[in-house]
This record gives structure tokens, sequence and C-alpha cells, in this order.
């Protein structure tokens, strides 16, 4: 299937990430791909638009301003190819979905650190975010791995937007206690880390495969669902 644990190059991870791609949103087709990638970016991201720049969300019957699955509607976004800014040495790809941060990377570099820059709250935690770099007021910048990043986003922006999924559901106490005394039909698919490690804000937690179809996203105790199809009766796959 796919196995975005064990990949630990730029290259294996978006092959890896394509896999996903392709069991979540469908068969590849050559009418997703960008092959016009200008040479200065990033070779993860590089990769990422050559295979799925142009895939549409899971579903056409959502409204949303977006064209493509990537793109962040209620979340932070992923810019288009042809959005791409450059600000001297870098690049701007991404963005707070209300401009509250932007997100950079490194002009020809493989697998450039993300440098996140703007109004970065990260609310009330101990020991105080300015000891993992994060400024509660004013601006600062982040880093980490972009082929770790665009994995972390596809991976929420899938559970997160309603045109990705065919359902969603927080706080469902039974569905939370078969996941958690499920023995088979549950793997571990990413780890973003938690809020002590350099990280993009919301971007954090372990993400599972639950039967077969479910994403599960878990950030201590709390837990969301998102299933890619629904069972004949219209409830998440048993």
């Amino acid at each position: 299937m796919f196995d975005l644990l064990s990949a630990n190059t730029a290259r294996q991870r978006m092959r890896e990430l394509g896999k996903f791609i392709e069991f979540w949103y469908g068969p590849h087709s050559s009418i997703y791909e960008c092959r016009d990638v200008p040479p200065d970016v990033p070779l993860a991201l590089k990769l990422f638009y050559h295979r799925n720049a142009y895939r549409p969300p899971l579903r056409s019957d959502i409204s949303t301003d977006n064209e493509y699955f990537y793109e962040g509607d209620g979340g932070h976004h992923l810019f288009q190819p042809k959005d791409l800014r450059r600000e001297n040495t870098r690049i701007k790809f991404f963005m707070e979905y209300q401009g509250e941060f932007d997100g950079f990377i490194d002009r020809g570099v493989d697998d450039s650190p993300v440098f996140l820059k703007g109004y970065l709250p990260h609310g009330t935690v101990s020991p105080p975010e300015d000891a993992y770099g994060y400024p509660t007021r004013g601006k600062g910048t982040i880093a980490q791995s972009l082929s770790r990043f665009l994995v972390t986003h596809v991976l929420l922006t899938t559970i997160y937007e309603d045109y990705n999924t065919a359902k969603r559901v927080y706080h469902d106490e039974s569905l939370i206690a078969a996941f958690r005394q499920a023995r088979t039909r549950k793997q571990r698919i990413w780890d973003a880390g938690d809020w002590t490690q350099a990280h993009c804000p919301n971007y954090i937690g372990r993400v599972y495969l639950f039967r077969d179809s479910i994403l599960a996203h878990c950030i201590g105790e709390d837990t969301v669902f998102a299933a890619r199809h629904l069972s004949c009766n219209g409830n998440f796959p048993r």
C-alpha cells in the first residue's frame, strides 16, 4: 500500500505520499501532472507537483473556490505551482488560511527546511513557547524538513477539509472506544510530533489508518476520524 514512516529521504517520502494519494483519491492520471516546475523549486515539492499538482478534491458536491485537493479551504493553504513567489533566496509556497503567517523554502535545495514567518500564536503552554522558538506575539521563524511537512499537510488536509472526506466526526465515544480497543485493522501511518518540536501551528499528532478506509488523527486524548467512503447505511465502515 504505502509506508510513510519508513521513508527517510525526500524522494522516498514523495513516492510513498503518492501511493497514499492514489489510495485515498483514486487512480493516477496524466492530467494531474505538472512537468514544467521551475528548476529552483526544491526536489520534494517538485516531485509532489510533478505527480499531483492538478488533482481535484475527492468530492465534487462540496462548494469551494479551490481547484485542487491540497490547497486548503478551512485550513492552511499550499500554493499551486503558478502561485509560488520568489523572495531573494527563498520561495513562498504556503500560507496560514487567514494570512497570519507564510511558509518559505530555500531555492534549489532537495529537502529544504520550511520557514514560517509572521504572527505565530500558540496559546499557553509550559515551558514557554519562546523556549522552542515560537513567539507569542510578533514575528519569528521555525523550520522542519519540507518532505515531512508535505506529508503532514496532505494528511491533515485530507482529514479536515470537507471536500476530501465522505464524513468526519469529532468526540464520538463509541468510535473512539472501538479504535482504542482494536487489535487489527489499525495502523499508525504518520507521526507529526508534538508541541515541543518545531512544527506549523496545528500540524502535530499521530495519524492512523483504521478499518482500511478511515483516518484517525490523535493529539493527546483527542481523536478525529475521517472516512474515505461510507457503508451502505451511511455510517463509518465497520
